[in-house]
């Protein structure tokens, strides 16, 4: 009885392993399920390569089917088989690693931090106002050689320091800017993707040293000079030796620019990720004033006169809302580090003013007269005189109204700072 029914199951695989050859014969794609269906039939492992082979496949040959095969017990020879038959895999094109090409559209990394460095320039706008003009004068009656002169508020500048010879006018240096920052700047950035094409971002520059321009330390400077070398002349026995002196404080502080942005990326090109910013804030001006002292005296004891001139750096206000526009490229170096290149415009008021005082002291009863002309205009000799007489102090040239808190430089308009940086990032 039992053997009957051993011949009887194995007459049934026979004929089911027979039915699946001929349907695969008659043209009926094998599957995956079939070739699982014959192992688990009792088929030897050569009937079902040889089925295979004469079949029209339909596998599916990827990673997790060849694990299922194996987990039914499909021999490896006959998975080969399998393989052999299906030919090569159809495999969509993969997207290059982003390893291998890093890119700006990788959802998983949405954080940049940066830190940059590189140099600025900055214009600023603004007008003046020129130093008073001296004051035509009569001198008859006082004995001097000549019958007129002008009243002069300081030797320092205007048509002071042109009277006496100076070769540089400090008028001239004083109806521009007085300070200027140094042409470095850095700061860091933090930005945000918000998609494939636009991102958000917080940056904080900070501008070197604003510091005395050039032309105007060199404009104090012979200034003194120019004083000196005329003055020089009442160095004799008796009189005090001519003194001019300068103090310079030239440091103005840092400028700090801190904006809120958003990035538009546009698209990629020869390698680089360029992109257009836009974004607005605030800058910062540290409460520090530049600014020169000149101090000089001639003339003394029993003659002196002293002639002294402040100039001073002010601010209507220690910050100011500012504008900002930009645009740069991104090199990816690897998923997650690469540099930016970025140049990029702050528009903001321009609050700076530049301020001049002017004083001056007479001897009582003494007055120098300096380059006194007669009434047809011809110089009178010597060009230095001395008079004294009661109230004579009234006459002396060095006699005009003192200044006081004149305006000689003051900012408006839009004042544009332009830096170009070069930064280091890393995305997360």
């Amino acid at each position: 009885m039992i053997r009957r029914l051993v011949v009887s199951i194995i007459t049934v695989l026979f004929f089911l392993g027979s039915a699946l050859i001929l349907a695969q014969g008659k043209g009926q794609p094998m599957t995956n399920a079939d070739v699982v269906k014959m192992v688990q039939s009792g088929m030897s492992e050569a009937d079902i390569i040889r089925a295979i082979e004469t079949s029209t496949p339909n596998f599916e040959i990827t990673g997790e089917s060849v694990v299922a095969l194996q987990e039914q017990k499909v021999p490896e020879k006959v998975i080969l088989a399998m393989a052999r038959r299906q030919g090569p895999p159809k495999i969509a094109a993969k997207k290059r690693s982003p390893k291998t090409a890093p890119s700006i559209a990788d959802s998983r990394l949405k954080w940049e931090v940066e830190i940059h460095g590189g140099l600025s320039r900055t214009h600023q706008p603004g007008g003046y106002t020129l130093f008073p003009s001296a004051e035509e004068y009569s001198l008859e009656g006082t004995g001097a050689v000549g019958y007129q002169s002008n009243r002069m508020s300081t030797w320092y500048m205007g048509d002071g320091a042109e009277l006496i010879g100076a070769s540089t006018s400090l008028q001239d240096t004083l109806i521009k800017p007085l300070v200027e920052p140094s042409d470095k700047l850095y700061g860091f950035r933090v930005s945000r993707s918000l998609n494939k094409w636009l991102g958000a971002e917080f940056t904080l520059d900070r501008s070197g040293r604003l510091e005395m321009r050039s032309d105007a330390v060199a404009g104090i400077k012979a200034a003194d000079a120019a004083f000196t070398k005329f003055w020089n002349r009442l160095n004799v026995p008796g009189n005090t030796e001519t003194s001019s002196t300068y103090a310079l404080s030239s440091n103005g502080g840092h400028e700090t620019f801190t904006t809120g942005a958003f990035v538009i990326n546009l698209p990629r090109a020869l390698g680089v990720h360029p992109y257009v910013t836009a974004g607005a804030g605030f800058v910062f001006t540290e409460d520090k004033s530049a600014g020169a002292a000149l101090r000089g005296s001639y003339g003394g004891p029993n003659a002196l006169e002293t002639d002294s001139v402040d100039i001073r750096l002010t601010r209507s206000s220690n910050h100011a809302f500012t504008e900002m526009v930009g645009f740069g490229i991104k090199i990816y170096l690897t998923t997650h580090v690469g540099l930016r290149l970025d140049a990029r415009a702050y528009f903001s008021k321009n609050t700076m003013t530049t301020m001049v005082d002017a004083a001056h002291t007479n001897t009582a009863s003494k007055a120098w007269i300096v380059k006194a002309t007669t009434k047809t205009g011809s110089p009178s000799a010597p060009d230095i005189q001395l008079l004294t007489g009661p109230g004579f102090e009234a006459y002396s040239t060095l006699s005009g109204p003192t200044i006081s808190n004149l305006k000689m430089f003051y900012g408006y308009g839009s004042k544009r700072t332009i830096p170009v940086t070069i930064g280091l990032f890393y995305r997360f």
